[in-house]
Order: structure tokens, then sequence, then C-alpha cells
């Protein structure tokens, strides 16, 4: 009998083909219902194609927790690197899920929304790859050429990071978008105020989380964020959208929290409570 090792309930089949009956730990093999772990909804049924040659990977909260020697930090990095050439190599994947989606076409995924597996996939994947990067509102002097503006640019992000963690950090980053064109008039005043962003490409997404919620030690007015897709990107300005519009109404007291990794409104004059918690999540 197989047995949940969080909730430590025996683990059931489920009704549904294409939900799991259980999420397994890469590192430990040790088995938990899809409830029990961090994964939305929406990532949990992408480890129902268990009969696919998965490389994505799911680490168990303890497993998370363990100290990992200095000399495996490199494998860890190049294992990473491996999720980035997925999307590019997946043919025999597409193929099976366009099975699963012939043998599931009448039934809706995510409480009805009609996603696509091989949509799922995909999104999940960008997550993946996204999680361990960080974005830096720098500011970004275009007089100096490029060599100059790069030196600086790492000067600052270390300069940043040092102000939240006391760990050294190997990283790598770029600017994000074209350069404007120095030798032409911009036609608005603000074409040269608008600040490219910096992608820092930190090694882990567990580095990158820890300094996205220590991020407030840094005091300066350089904004940092998670480098989030398209997806929850959208789901983000919704989210801002509705704040702005019951703080016009003079409800000034709800503010966005992340649960499970998930941005949720939460009013603090209501003991902290999820507002409107089954429409304002729509990344499950």
């Amino acid at each position: 009998m197989d047995v949940c090792m969080k909730c430590k309930s025996e683990i059931k089949p489920r009704n549904k083909p294409q939900d799991a009956d259980y999420i397994d730990c890469d590192l430990c093999k040790g088995k938990l219902h899809p409830e029990c772990t961090t994964l939305s909804i929406s990532e949990q049924r992408v480890f129902v194609l268990k009969k696919t040659p998965r490389e994505l990977e799911y680490y168990c909260m303890k497993c998370k927790s363990v100290d990992i020697p200095r000399h495996l930090k490199s494998v860890i990095f190049k294992l990473n690197q491996k999720i980035d050439e997925l999307q590019a190599s997946n043919e025999a994947l597409v193929k099976e899920v366009a099975d699963l989606k012939k043998r599931n076409s009448s039934e809706s995924i995510s409480g009805g929304a009609n996603y696509e597996y091989e949509d799922i996939y995909a999104e999940f994947i960008d997550r993946q790859r996204r999680s361990k990067n960080i974005i830096y509102g720098l500011h970004e002097d275009q007089k100096q050429n490029k060599q100059q503006s790069h030196e600086n640019d790492e000067k600052e992000i270390k300069s940043i990071l040092s102000k939240i963690t006391d760990t050294h950090i190997e990283f790598s980053f770029h600017r994000l978008g074209i350069l404007n064109n120095m030798n032409k008039e911009p036609k608005t005043s603000k074409a040269n105020d608008k600040v490219r962003p910096i992608k820092v490409l930190l090694p882990n997404s567990d580095l990158a989380l820890d300094i996205l919620r220590n991020k407030k030690k840094y005091k300066g007015n350089v904004k940092i964020s998670p480098d989030m897709t398209l997806r929850q990107r959208s789901h983000m300005r919704n989210l801002i959208s509705k704040i702005n519009e019951e703080s016009e109404k003079g409800n000034k007291d709800l503010h966005i929290k992340y649960i499970n990794g998930v941005p949720k409104i939460f009013d603090s004059s209501a003991n902290g409570k999820s507002l409107g918690s089954k429409n304002t999540n729509p990344e499950n």
C-alpha cells in the first residue's frame, strides 16, 4: 500500500484519467498526493504524461532543504540548462500529447478551462526556465559604450545582491530589448527615460526565490521582480487592476501576497483572508 509521505494517508487511484494518482520526488522517490505538493493543478496534470521520457524534476520540501555540496552545484546548473533544451527536442512528447488529446477531447482541463495539454506543458517548462531568473529595473546610461555599460551593470548587480545576502553568487545577465539609437531624435521625451530591464540568470530557482523573499533588505530605488511568463504577467495585471478599482471605491486594505508561488489578493482588514479566492487564481 502506497502512503503519502506528507499526510500519511493511503494513495488511491483517481477516477478521472487526466488526474495524477501521486507525484513522486525525483531525489528520495517518496510519493505525495498532488494536493500535498506545492504544484498548481495545471502543473500536476503535466505529470500524467508518465509514459513519455520525462525530464521534468520535482523535489519534495524535505529534499529541497538539503544542503547541496559545492562540487555538485555545477552539475545541478547543467541539469537546469537541460530544461531550456526541452522545447527544441520534444517531438516524441508532442506526439504523445496529440494521442492523449484525442482520447480526452470531450474533457476539459483545470475546472473547465479548455487548455491543450501541450499548452500546459509549454507554460510549465517556461515557468521552470524562468524560475531561476530575476529582473532588475536598473538605470542605463546610454552614452556609455557597450563594455562600460556591461561593467557598470555587473558592479551594480553585485552591490545590490550583497545587501540582500551574504552568499557569494555566480550569475550572468543581459539587458532586455533594443538599445535606442542615440543618433536619432526620439519621438517623445519619454524615449530616453525608458529603462531596459536586466535579466539576471542565477544557478537555481531556490536562490532566486530567496533573493525575492529578502529583497526588502535592499533599500535602494531599483525594482527587483520575478521573471514571469506572459500568462503570469497578464494575471498580475488583472490583480493590480482589481486592487486599483477597489481603492477608488475606498478600500485601501488590499494587497498582493504569494501563496505557494501564486499571487492572490488579500484584505488586511479581514484578518488577512484571501479576497475572492475562487476568481483571483487563474494560475491553476
